[in-house]
């Protein structure tokens, strides 16, 4: 009987992965500090806009306005 593939990536995928994630950080660097928190918070910690506008005592639409341009500057950080 075969074994069963576990799904977990295998040692060239994890430094794939490990390389994407310095990358990343290295952007999210280069972005003014509030900005890059909020990024941080709605993307990898899943927080919604509406409690991290209220967390940051903004309004909803200035934070929508910081998360679009960041992410238009991690996207040409990252297209390097």
């Amino acid at each position: 009987m075969g074994a069963i593939p576990d799904g977990a990536p295998g040692p060239d995928r994890l430094v794939g992965l490990s390389d994407d994630y310095h990358r990343l950080e290295t952007c999210l660097e280069r972005l003014d500090e509030t900005h890059a928190r909020a990024v941080r918070r709605a993307f990898l910690e899943g927080e919604t806009y509406s409690a991290l506008a209220e967390r940051m005592a903004v309004p909803l639409g200035t934070l929508k306005s910081w998360i679009r341009r960041s992410l238009l500057k991690l996207r040409d950080c990252l297209a390097v």
